[in-house]
């Protein structure tokens, strides 16, 4: 099937094969690089063009007449990606703390296996102090000492409301504390240091990754599915 430049597909025909194409369970129709306007035709693009001023990119979060699209995707995918770092990260430990939790050798840290992210993260500080994880100690410590870190940045980018103005990403949150005062917190990055947040993140991720891979490739834990 001949794809037009970014206006469409010449015959109607052509553009009802790929609605039809749209609606089948098949989407490997988004890997062959079809623009949106042939997918949805060309009124669906004019109508994005012609959207309120109010409304610079379908992602905005909040009316902002202010700011360009391209700043508002910037600031939401470099958000995204501390996200999404994060949760590969998260259930990575959470994966590691399971699997450590079935070997004999750590049956007393099983007893009191934690669920939340910090006391988790103080359970496999403890399991890689003892055999047969130790020989790991200094690599795994490293990690979750860098996961610590940026700890504060993942609660922000998951939970804070995010503002895009004045060339700028400021998040505004009301952070944990101890419960005696209620504290509105208020960070603004310029859009190179968020990239670079971000970038360090998902450098966290692929690191966590390929831990959790030398682990498997030394066979020294179960398989998740023992715990099932």
């Amino acid at each position: 099937m001949a794809v037009a430049p970014s206006v469409g597909f010449h015959t109607k025909a052509e553009r009802r094969g790929v609605h039809a194409l749209a609606k089948t369970s098949d989407t490997s129709w988004i890997l062959r690089g079809l623009p949106r306007s042939a997918v949805f035709g060309e009124k669906h693009e004019r109508s994005r063009r012609v959207r309120s001023s109010y409304i610079r990119t379908p992602y905005a979060l909040e009316y902002n007449p202010w700011s360009s699209a391209a700043e508002i995707e910037d600031a939401i995918f470099y958000r995204g990606v501390i996200v999404s770092a994060f949760a590969q990260i998260e259930t990575m430990l959470g994966e590691l703390a399971i699997r450590a939790s079935l070997l004999p050798q750590y049956v007393q840290l099983r007893r009191t296996f934690p669920f939340s992210a910090e006391k988790r993260i103080a359970f496999l500080r403890k399991v890689f102090s003892t055999e047969p994880l130790m020989q790991y100690r200094s690599i795994a410590v490293s990690y979750l000492d860098r996961f610590d870190e940026l700890a504060s940045l993942r609660h922000m980018a998951a939970h804070a409301r995010m503002q895009v103005l004045g060339g700028q990403i400021t998040f505004h949150d009301i952070p944990q504390s101890d419960g005696t005062a209620i504290t509105m917190r208020r960070q603004p990055f310029v859009f190179a240091g968020l990239e670079l947040l971000a970038w360090r993140s998902a450098k966290l991720a692929r690191a966590g990754h390929k831990l959790s891979e030398l682990l498997n490739q030394r066979g020294l834990l179960p398989p998740l599915n023992e715990a099932e």
